[in-house]
């Protein structure tokens, strides 16, 4: 588990989140859980980490698992259609 992930992901912070998911890719972690409960605003940017994420660990075969969601990244992923690709519970 990656951890609760807190404030806002952004173009500020979204660079820092996928170098972190990145090296537990490259170290050999089949599933990584990133819990979203703290999450207050989630821009383009961090979007596009989640995607480009699930596509790097899905090409291994690995998992990342978008837990926790607050109600603003669900309905994100809903409006966006991700909710339907990427793995939320």
């Amino acid at each position: 588990r990656l951890g609760t992930l807190t404030g806002e992901l952004d173009m500020l912070t979204a660079g820092q989140l996928a170098a972190t998911l990145a090296r537990l890719l490259e170290a050999g972690r089949r599933t990584v859980e990133v819990d979203l409960s703290g999450v207050s605003f989630m821009a383009a940017a961090g979007l596009a980490v989640l995607i480009d994420a699930d596509r790097h660990y899905r090409d291994r075969p690995a998992q990342l698992m978008l837990t926790r969601p607050t109600p603003a990244c669900a309905r994100l992923f809903t409006l966006t259609g991700l909710d339907a690709v990427l793995t939320v519970r």
